[in-house]
C-alpha cells in the first residue's frame, strides 16, 4: 500500500464556520489522504473552499476559494496556481486584477459535502427553501423576515458540518 504524506491545507478556524470546518472532510474525501492544518503561508499549501483568496500567496494552490469582496482583493494569488474557483465573481475578480487563468473548473466544492459525508437529502424535507446567511448578517432584519415563513429556515453556520448539512430542506440558497 501507498503512504501519503498529509496535504498541507491553509483554512480559518478562528470562528465556528461550518465552511471552514468542511475543508478537511471534503478535501480527504476527494483525494484519499489526510491534510494538516498550516499557518505559515510562506510555504506551499492548499487554500481551499471558503472566502480566502484575499489570504493567497504565491505558495498557495487554490481550489474552489472565492473571493469575498472585490474590493478586499485576490492576495498574491499565481495564475497558474489556480486550479478551481468558487464561482463567476471570483473568476472576473481574478481576471480584473490582472491574472491571465486557463479554463478552469467554477464552482463551489462545498456542494459535494452531502455526498462526500454521506448525508442523504430529507424524504419529508421541513422547509422548503434554506437561507444561509453569513455569520455577520445573521440578526439582519431582512433574514429575520424572510424567516418568519414557516417554508424557511435560517441556517446557523455555527453549527457541526453533519448537523448543518443534515436539515430538512428541500433546497438550499446562499
Amino acid at each position: 500500500s501507498v503512504h501519503w504524506r498529509p496535504v498541507r491545507a491553509a483554512y480559518f478556524i478562528r470562528i465556528p464556520n461550518v465552511g471552514d470546518r468542511i475543508v478537511t472532510s471534503i478535501v480527504e474525501a476527494i483525494i484519499g489522504c489526510p491534510t494538516v492544518r498550516v499557518t505559515d503561508l510562506n510555504q506551499p499549501h492548499l487554500l481551499a473552499l471558503g472566502s480566502t483568496m484575499s489570504a493567497a500567496t504565491p505558495h498557495s494552490c487554490v481550489w474552489g476559494t472565492g473571493v469575498m469582496h472585490p474590493s478586499i482583493g485576490i492576495g498574491q494569488a499565481v495564475a497558474d496556481r489556480i486550479f478551481a474557483v468558487r464561482g463567476k465573481l471570483t473568476f472576473a475578480a481574478l481576471r480584473d486584477a490582472g491574472l491571465q487563468l486557463a479554463e478552469i473548473p467554477i464552482g463551489d466544492p462545498g456542494l459535494l459535502a452531502p455526498t462526500l459525508l454521506g448525508v442523504k437529502r430529507a424524504d419529508r424535507p421541513k422547509f422548503q427553501i434554506g437561507l444561509v446567511p453569513h455569520y455577520v448578517d445573521r440578526l439582519d432584519l431582512c433574514f429575520q423576515h424572510f424567516a418568519s415563513d414557516p417554508r424557511v429556515v435560517l441556517l446557523d453556520v455555527h453549527q457541526e458540518p453533519r448537523s448543518f448539512l443534515a436539515q430538512k430542506i428541500g433546497r438550499a440558497h446562499v
